[in-house]
Order: C-alpha cells, then sequence, then structure tokens
C-alpha cells in the first residue's frame, strides 16, 4: 500500500514532465526604441491561445542599459499575462500546469534563441486578495523544467524592479554569466 500511495504521490509533483503545453507563437520583436544611451532596446513576445480562447501574451524586455552589447540579449525580464486582463486576477479555469508548462517551454525557446542570456528575471506578482502564492508555484514549477546548466535564485532587492510583489525569482546560467563578465572586461 505505501508504494501505491508514494507512486500516486509522485504524480502530481509540481512541475512533472507530463504536463501538455498549448502551441505556441513566436511574435518577434513588439516593441523597439532607443533609449538615452543610444543602444537599441527591444521587447521580444511570444503568444499561445487557450481552448477557450483566452489569449496569453508573453514577453522578454532587457534589464539595465548594459545588458544588451553588440546586439546580444544578457539579462532579461519575462512577463506573463493574458491579453488585456488583469494580472492578479485569478483565472482557476483548471489550466494551471498546462499554462506554465507552456511558459516553460517558451523560455525554452527564447534561450535557444538567445543563446547569449544568462539571466532572466520572473516577478509572479500577487493574487486579487493580495497573496504571493504564485511565487511559490512558478518557481518551483520552472524550476523543474529548466535545460541543462541553468539553476534558479531568489533575489534580495525585488525594490529594483519597480513591481509590488516582495518576491522575485531569477533563472541562472553560471557559464553564460562567466562569459559575459570576460566581455564586459573586453571592452
Amino acid at each position: 500500500m505505501k508504494l501505491v500511495r508514494e507512486s500516486i504521490e509522485s504524480l502530481f509533483e509540481v512541475g512533472e514532465a507530463t504536463a501538455a503545453s498549448y502551441d505556441i507563437s513566436y511574435d518577434g520583436i513588439l516593441k523597439f526604441w532607443k533609449n538615452p544611451d543610444e543602444k537599441d532596446w527591444h521587447v521580444i513576445g511570444y503568444s499561445f491561445i487557450t481552448e477557450d480562447n483566452d489569449k496569453y501574451i508573453v514577453t522578454f524586455m532587457p534589464i539595465g542599459k548594459t545588458q544588451i552589447i553588440d546586439k546580444k540579449i544578457f539579462n532579461v525580464r519575462v512577463d506573463f499575462n493574458r491579453e488585456g486582463k488583469d494580472p492578479r486576477e485569478s483565472v482557476n479555469k483548471g489550466r494551471m500546469f498546462k499554462v506554465l508548462s507552456t511558459i516553460c517551454k517558451i523560455i525554452k525557446n527564447y534561450i535557444k534563441r538567445n543563446p547569449h542570456t544568462f539571466s532572466i528575471v520572473i516577478i509572479p506578482g500577487k493574487t486579487e486578495s493580495g497573496k504571493e502564492t504564485r511565487f511559490n508555484l512558478y518557481s518551483k514549477y520552472i524550476k523543474s523544467q529548466l535545460p541543462s546548466g541553468w539553476r534558479t535564485t531568489v533575489l534580495n532587492n525585488p525594490e529594483a524592479y519597480e513591481h509590488e510583489s516582495n518576491q522575485v525569482f531569477q533563472l541562472v546560467n553560471d557559464e553564460k554569466f562567466n562569459d559575459y563578465k570576460a566581455i564586459k572586461k573586453s571592452e
């Protein structure tokens, strides 16, 4: 009986790899502008549509003015939300793992398309009731789906990201970070 219970419990671990995902669309550059330091900035977008036509927009935006060198993006923030909806709004349609699986698929696609990125910041945000329950779920799920060489860490200075949440986590690739430091040193 113990073996059966442990087997069933393992089926429901956060981030288990059997969750299906939605088809994704790479939408390319959604916004483009010059910052005051005359560096090119752009937001890269993806999207997907659920079975009941909720459209999710997923964006990757460079963080900090020194994070783009020779068109290579090193440090980004990823945001995702249903199009036209308040990010604090709870969906509660029973698709949580399918949506998170799709977010992970998009993050992996972004990493593949932008091989110099060493850091991806995720700010789960609070729910309508002000709780930060999404932090634990998102960080555990995404951590279990990371490509080889990536790890998660909790950021101690979330104020730097000008967001109402007190909890921010980051996906980091130390090997790529060391490459970035070498590039910065040679400038």
